[in-house]
């Protein structure tokens, strides 16, 4: 019996369904941006995989999005060609560059509150929380990709070459976790949202954590209801459809379908609506130039279909 919501998985259980086809995709994926760059020396790095800087790792005439996001909000691998936040950057924000009312982005959430006119959508790339937000000290969320107006707040998780979502680091290298940071328990918002959001159980010493494989989902879910208020919560979900641990492979149906599952509910009550987009399905829909398009081709594997 297929296993589809979000309680039935540990993060054990899903790297074990995942991890050898994973193996082949990443291979795929580093002979890819080994001979993107070879073929392009004017943007490569000093590693095979790596862009010089975080202006070449951008579409061409587009190194002035890099500052959108400060060095501090840079990840570790930025400018690796795996990277899903300079994918994320590149295209969305040129994305945003090209049309900023976002009508694009309406269309592939809808239906959700409509962006209007006389209130432009706010866009915010790597959006680092108050601490205040989800009572996160020393460190805070930062949403990937952030969109707010005055009846929709949008906190989208980008993914590309990753090994699923995120975990608690709580319980990196165990099996189960019989003690949590006090820090983690103490973030209410998180608990809340993943009991009456997630439907997932109450913790337990000495059993997996009911938060830990969806840590990262949890926490983007949590702030968008927080920072929502009155306003409609959204959380989106971008991602490769060749990637293992976001289709099925083996008996895992993939997070997108475990998410819609886990999260189905809680959408039909209108408590937080969930989107899993893939970066095939959404690039048909950006307002993307020729130029752009190739790049995404050429670079990353992502072509446009369809008409």
């Amino acid at each position: 019996m297929a296993r589809s919501h979000l309680r039935d998985w540990t993060y054990d259980q899903i790297h074990r369904e995942c991890s050898k086809e994973y193996g082949r995709y990443r291979a795929a994926l580093n002979a890819r941006y080994k001979n993107y760059f070879e073929e392009h020396q004017e943007l490569a790095g000093f590693h095979p995989q790596l862009a010089a800087s975080f202006e070449q790792a951008m579409p061409p005439n587009m190194g002035s999005l890099a500052a959108n996001i400060s060095a501090k909000g840079r990840h570790r691998h930025h400018l690796s060609g795996k990277s899903s936040q300079a994918l994320g950057l590149g295209l969305l924000g040129a994305a945003v560059h090209f049309d900023p009312s976002l009508h694009w982005l309406e269309r592939v959430l809808s239906p959700v509150a409509p962006f209007s006119p006389s209130d432009p959508p706010r866009v915010f790339f790597e959006h680092e929380l108050d601490s205040a937000v989800l009572n996160e000290y020393p460190r805070v969320t930062a949403i990937d990709f952030f969109v707010e107006t005055t009846d929709v707040v949008i906190c989208a998780e980008i993914k590309w070459a990753e090994e699923g979502l995120g975990r608690c680091s709580c319980g990196a290298g165990k099996p189960a976790v019989a003690d949590c940071s006090a820090r983690v328990l103490q973030r209410s918002a998180y608990w809340g949202v993943a009991r009456e959001v997630f439907f997932l159980p109450d913790r337990e010493p000495g059993t997996p954590c009911p938060i830990s494989a969806g840590y990262q989902a949890i926490r983007n879910a949590a702030a968008a209801v927080t920072l929502a208020g009155d306003r409609q919560p959204v959380f989106v979900l971008l991602f490769d459809a060749s990637n293992p641990y976001f289709r099925k492979t083996s008996d895992w149906p993939g997070w997108p379908e475990v998410l819609q599952e886990t999260l189905d509910t809680a959408d039909a009550n209108s408590l937080l609506k969930f989107r899993a987009v893939s970066w095939q399905e959404l690039l048909p829909e950006l307002p993307l130039p020729d130029e752009i398009l190739h790049w995404a081709a050429e670079k990353h594997g992502l072509a446009r279909t369809g008409p």
